[in-house]
């Protein structure tokens, strides 16, 4: 009984992530780039890609730092991958490549900084913030 509610959930959650993105390593994400013009994911090295595909990604907060009397904006973003992906690595870079609600987020880079562990069941939890 306890599987079929479980498999519910994933069908629910699945119909709600709108927006695409892709996620890659840390330490290789100058290999790859969005092509503005076609909106396609150029790969020059395929093995750094963690995940892609569906996603959902929600506003989360922000905060302004003065770094050397330059103010500069932090914002964070709630990032949600279905529950059987590739779990990513605090400091791995996630690029919306679609966004039902918000087009001016498609090809900003966010450096992942949490990844939940907890919400496994139904999908992987990410907090990745974006520095103006």
């Amino acid at each position: 009984m306890a599987q079929i509610r479980l498999e519910g959930a994933r069908r629910v959650v699945a119909g709600v992530m709108h927006d695409a993105c892709w996620i890659e390593q840390a330490d290789t994400e100058s290999l790859r780039f969005l092509d503005p013009a076609t909106g396609q994911l150029i790969d020059t090295n395929p093995e750094t890609l963690i995940y892609q595909g569906p996603c959902f990604i929600t506003p989360g907060q922000f905060r302004v730092i003065d770094e050397g009397g330059r103010e500069r904006v932090l914002k964070s973003y709630n990032v949600k991958i279905p529950w059987d992906a590739s779990v990513p690595s605090r400091g791995d870079v996630v690029v919306p490549t679609a966004s039902k609600y918000d087009s001016e987020l498609v090809g900003r880079r966010l450096t992942i900084d949490e990844v939940s562990l907890t919400s496994v069941l139904v999908w992987r939890a990410l907090v990745a913030w974006e520095i103006r």
